[in-house]
């Protein structure tokens, strides 16, 4: 990585940002360089964007992520890099679910059958993306194919704590490798977000650059703390500038909040390993299941602690 290239790589959750949540808008200050996918085909021939525009599914959930734009102009946001999109793994961990004995718990509630209408297909996408009917047929093979375009490229998954089995199971499979609690901005508009990069890009350049580099193996945790203790005596000597109101009165009220951010070492297949324990709990045969040996992946975990 050269000197003028963004530190702290990460891979945001299509769900975050489709809801516009404060994983979302943590995420896009913090990151460097973000990554996201949104998925078009439940069957092995993909569809390109131009035909999904087609479908009334495929638009909502390009109206859902359309605040992201100027992030996307902007280069922050992409969704590949070096010309690679998550859609070979979305269907690779579609397939493993189908055929990997150790995942067969996952198949009393991810259905892997394929689904050659496109139509239907985006539909079933779009409504799980927008949340108007949460479908693990969507959203474990999809976390499992951001967990592997992350490894790819040496970028970190940012996640989301919460109190879920697999949630629970992940945090019991993971290595910690920092801590920190930061303020960010969790509701604004696109443009005070870019502003607030700018104003305070030094502070989030070191940031960025102590969290890489401790995920990395090259620091420590005490860089990372460091780096986001003058990043948020920066944030406070500024936030009467961040947090001004909008000029727009469309515009949400702005809103900070404090986080903590847990960076984490793990296995490759996180997700879909996290979630076939999951599977084993609810269906009332759980199993010991074996500490991963290679934890070579790395995640951010997002957890709200105070606005």
């Amino acid at each position: 990585m050269t000197d003028t290239a963004p530190h702290l790589h990460l891979v945001i959750s299509p769900y975050s940002l489709c809801s516009h949540d404060a994983a979302a808008m943590a995420g896009l200050l913090l990151a460097g360089q973000a990554l996201t996918f949104l998925p078009r085909s439940l069957a092995s021939v993909p569809v390109d964007r131009d035909r999904a525009l087609q479908s009334a599914g495929y638009r909502k959930v390009i109206a859902s992520v359309a605040w992201a734009t100027p992030l996307v102009e902007s280069g922050v946001l992409a969704t590949s890099v070096a010309g690679e999109d998550a859609a070979p793994d979305f269907a690779e961990a579609r397939r493993r679910v189908a055929t990997d004995a150790d995942l067969a718990p996952l198949r009393r509630f991810v259905d892997t059958r394929i689904e050659h209408d496109p139509d239907r297909a985006l539909d079933r996408l779009a409504s799980d993306l927008t949340r108007s009917g949460p479908d693990p047929s969507i959203s474990v093979p999809l976390a499992a194919a951001l967990d592997a375009l992350a490894e790819r490229h040496a970028y970190a998954v940012l996640r989301t704590d919460g109190p879920s089995l697999a949630q629970q199971a992940e945090r019991a499979r993971e290595r910690r490798l920092f801590a920190c609690s930061v303020p960010v901005l969790v509701q604004a508009s696109t443009e005070r977000l870019i502003e607030t990069r700018r104003r305070l890009a030094p502070e989030l350049d070191a940031l960025r650059e102590a969290a890489e580099s401790c995920l990395d193996g090259l620091a420590d945790e005490s860089a990372v703390r460091e780096a986001a203790a003058a990043y948020a005596d920066a944030y406070d000597r500024s936030r009467h500038h961040i947090e001004r109101p909008e000029q727009d009165p469309d515009d949400p009220r702005v809103r900070s909040a404090e986080i903590v951010l847990t960076g984490v070492a793990h296995a490759p297949d996180h997700a879909l390993a996290c979630s076939a324990i999951a599977a084993r709990r609810v269906s009332s045969r759980p199993t010991e299941q074996p500490q991963p040996s290679a934890l070579t992946a790395r995640s951010i975990i997002v957890r709200l602690i105070g606005r």
